[in-house]
């Protein structure tokens, strides 16, 4: 993500110490309650630098303002540090971390965006092999019977999931196609519900399916079985949420784990 040049002009040079609060209520200077400093005490902060340069200080001051201390330094310093000195490494400009920053942004926006076409995909192959099996009543994904309902944690989450969907077909929603159909035909089918569902909770019910209906999904993705979409959907609705919450993307790293398909998966 490339500045313009205006952002990069010379000016007088400012240290940011990234654990001196007084240099930090200088910049961001949000409320009266944090006592101004004048410039002989921002020198004096200078003084115990660690080596990050500021070359616009009202360029930095507007951006602490939009961002906050912690999400853009806090989050986005390390790569630029010497692990040895624990300071940033010479010539580091504040401009550096912002526009780090700014790249993250754009990754997510990415990301997000091409998560959400592997949700709708998901939220509708879920809802086509149910209701084939199953028939379009609203009672049938509202039934135990018609998932896994095998073992302690199973059963556990499928009560749980149950009750998240009779949330939506029982009572008033903000969506007003599902208040619509509850209102004119007294169902809400499983396709008209799962735009309303979040990722997570579409991820979970795939989970909770019988095998049969997790094959036939499955099998609208290439070399991926049934036990590896349940563990490729949970990791992608971990990225989805560190996209849609704004959190650090470019070194996000999940613990959990992936089998990637053998030869055989794809025959």
């Amino acid at each position: 993500v490339a500045f313009p040049d205006r952002l990069r002009h010379s000016a007088l040079t400012h240290i940011l110490s990234d654990d001196n609060i007084a240099c930090v209520n200088e910049l961001l200077n949000l409320t009266q309650d944090f006592p101004k400093i004048d410039i002989t005490a921002t020198k004096a902060c200078s003084s115990k630098q660690k080596n990050l340069l500021i070359d616009n200080e009202a360029y930095a001051k507007e951006i602490l303002k939009q961002t906050s201390y912690y999400s853009l330094i806090g989050g986005y310093k390390d790569i630029f540090k010497n692990p040895t000195t624990k300071k940033y490494k010479d010539g580091t400009r504040f401009e550096d971390i912002v526009e780090l920053y700014y790249f993250d942004e754009l990754l997510r926006q990415l990301f997000l965006r091409y998560l959400i076409k592997v949700e709708n995909g998901i939220k509708s192959q879920v809802s086509y092999y149910f209701t084939e099996k199953n028939g379009k009543n609203q009672k049938e994904y509202l039934d135990t019977s018609n998932y896994n309902y095998s073992g302690k944690k199973n059963q556990r989450d499928i009560d749980r999931l149950i009750k998240i969907l009779e949330g939506y077909v029982t009572k008033p929603t903000d969506y007003h196609y599902i208040n619509h159909s509850q209102k004119k035909y007294g169902n809400v089918p499983l396709w008209v519900l799962t735009n309303a569902l979040t990722f997570g909770n579409i991820s979970k019910m795939y989970m909770l399916l019988p095998q049969d209906i997790q094959i036939k999904v499955s099998r609208n993705y290439q070399c991926i079985n049934e036990k590896q979409m349940v563990s490729i959907l949970a990791v992608l609705v971990k990225f989805r949420n560190v996209c849609a919450h704004g959190e650090r993307l470019f070194t996000y790293r999940t613990c959990l784990l992936y089998t990637s398909p053998s030869p055989r998966d794809c025959s």
